[in-house]
């Protein structure tokens, strides 16, 4: 499940968002004080709306709860925010995203994975981590305060002060540009595969059976956990993302003498032009064929709303 979510808008205001965000049947808002350099924040249900500040963007978050709330009381799926929030990246800006996992059948033991992380007995792609044992159980994060993604084990049981019962709680958080990635990977995935893949990506707790830990086998308690997910890559997606704007810039830098100079001989007659297009040859890159296909399935989501 999304277990938070943020982002930041350009061209809203606050009541004008709280109705693009299908939440206009509300009329429990409730205004306070400000954060984050916003004079104003109005919240309901562990939704929060931060406005009022000089740039007169806006800025709106939700907590666990908010999460909840959202799917209780929006006339928007997640989907269909997320498409609307991808589709104008020029003025929207997603800044978070946590998906979680409630564990319920016994599969994980936090005293397990507790002693194995300091064991260092995991393979990961972080160098920081955390293993903490308090009055709110036994917890495990992975990942610095800095970085832009984190992963955090923990006994959601203990934390909310229960003695009965079975319920930890795997998360991912994602910042920034690894948030963005995650989102445009939820509109092609559904997120149990996204959670298990990225997870996966990430993380795997480890036989000690080779020198080289990333090439131990996979511990069964762990491997059931994750099931049969295949590893789904994200930070691909950000820093030099191939996208149609670097193409476009492609075009305009690298060749854009040559089109130029066509478009004068030939005039507005660009049928031919047209025709090699269509009937090239070539290799195309991953990074082309990728973006062929992410466009048409967005192409087809917008088709579907």
């Amino acid at each position: 499940m999304i277990d938070y979510f943020s982002f930041t808008s350009k061209i809203h205001n606050n009541a004008s968002l709280i109705t693009d965000l299908g939440l206009y049947g509300i009329d429990q808002w409730q205004t306070t004080k400000g954060n984050y350099g916003y004079l104003h924040c109005s919240f309901f249900g562990g939704m929060r709306l931060y406005f009022g500040k000089e740039d007169e963007s806006v800025y709106f978050s939700m907590s666990g709860q908010g999460c909840r709330s959202f799917e209780t009381y929006s006339t928007l799926s997640w989907h269909e925010l997320f498409f609307k929030l991808i589709d104008d990246e020029e003025h929207y800006n997603i800044t978070r995203i946590d998906v979680a996992c409630d564990e319920k059948e016994n599969i994980l033991d936090i005293n397990k994975i507790h002693n194995y992380t300091e064991r260092k007995q995991i393979a990961m792609r972080f160098q920081w981590y955390l293993c903490n044992k308090g009055s709110e159980g036994i917890s495990v994060v992975l990942g610095s305060p800095q970085s832009n993604i984190r992963i955090r084990i923990y006994d959601k049981n203990a934390e909310r002060g229960f003695t009965e019962g079975h319920w930890i709680r795997c998360e991912l958080q994602l910042r920034d540009e690894l948030a963005l990635a995650m989102v445009k990977k939820l509109l092609h995935f559904d997120t149990g595969r996204c959670f298990t893949g990225v997870l996966n990506n990430y993380i795997r707790y480890i036989k000690n059976d080779d020198n080289e830990k990333w090439r131990c086998s996979t511990t069964n308690w762990w491997q059931k956990f994750i099931n049969t997910a295949e590893k789904i890559k994200i930070y691909e997606s950000v820093g030099v993302d191939y996208n149609l704007h670097r193409l476009e810039h492609f075009l305009d830098k690298q060749i854009g003498n040559s089109m130029y100079t066509y478009w004068k001989c030939c005039g507005s007659d660009v049928t031919k032009l047209l025709d090699i297009i269509k009937n090239h040859e070539g290799t195309l890159s991953i990074q082309q064929k990728n973006l062929i296909q992410e466009i048409n399935d967005l192409k087809e989501i917008s088709e579907t709303l």
